[in-house]
């Protein structure tokens, strides 16, 4: 992770306007200039409701370092949920319980029962914020 001072510096260098915090905006625009290998607009968002724990639509200097860690670990559920197609496979954004049954023999990351738990709105599919949640 990164240090209290590391993540000050880059907080700094990213922030608009000299306002003390980020905008979902200004976050994603430090994303895709300086994290490219971060640069999910969806792990961003997951990322950014994750570590507002002030719920003050923005992102504090004191909340960035988790934002950071969110946007990391979101990244890598994206990637595991639609890129690599681990899950995803026909690429639409949601896995349907057939996908979902699927990727269960192919890792032992996931159990059938997940499933279930997953879809919150019990639409019998599971879309990428609720994967994440």
């Amino acid at each position: 992770g990164l240090s209290k001072s590391e993540s000050t510096a880059i907080f700094n260098d990213w922030k608009g306007g000299g306002t003390g915090r980020l905008s979902l905006a200004e976050l994603q625009s430090g994303i895709s200039r300086h994290h490219r290998e971060l640069d999910s607009k969806a792990a961003v968002f997951m990322a950014f409701r994750a570590a507002d724990k002030s719920s003050s639509g923005f992102i504090q200097v004191e909340e960035f370092s988790d934002f950071m860690r969110y946007v990391t670990y979101y990244n890598y559920l994206w990637n595991v949920f639609v890129k690599v197609g681990m899950i995803d496979e026909d690429g639409d954004k949601v896995i349907s319980r057939a996908e979902f049954q699927e990727a269960t023999k192919k890792t032992s990351m996931f159990t059938e029962d997940m499933f279930d738990i997953m879809d919150t709105d019990k639409e019998g599919v599971v879309q990428f914020h609720q994967f994440c949640d």
